[in-house]
């Protein structure tokens, strides 16, 4: 997938299978990664923010992930398991993360959909 897995890297939403080397090659490539699973979005919301770095001052809600996703400061890829029926808040936190990873911007950051729920 150019722009995803080979230089140079570019925003966007790309819809993947996971598998255990998924985040591997994306840092091989140059993506700072992070991991969420949104089926429940309000927790998912908080761990953004862990998963990719933001400031401890981090709010952890709709404004605040706006807020952040506009200071990432490396190319960053946020790997989200989608379950198959999303809730109002899930699917406005989704709507977010698309909107960003489709700006045009300097400091890349994809979305990187992934159907179902993580596997244990």
């Amino acid at each position: 997938m150019k722009g995803l897995l080979t230089a140079p890297l570019r925003s966007g939403v790309y819809e993947m299978v996971d598998d255990i080397a998924l985040r591997d090659r994306l840092r091989r490539a140059g993506w700072h990664v992070g991991l969420v699973d949104l089926r429940d979005p309000r927790q998912a919301v908080a761990e953004i923010g862990v998963e990719l770095g933001f400031p401890d001052y981090y709010g952890k809600n709709l404004d605040a992930l706006i807020d952040s996703l506009g200071d990432i400061e490396r190319p960053t890829a946020l790997l989200v398991h989608v379950p198959t029926e999303l809730g109002h808040y899930g699917q406005a936190m989704l709507e977010v993360l698309t909107d960003r990873a489709e700006s045009v911007r300097e400091v890349p950051f994809a979305l990187v959909r992934l159907p179902g729920t993580p596997s244990s």
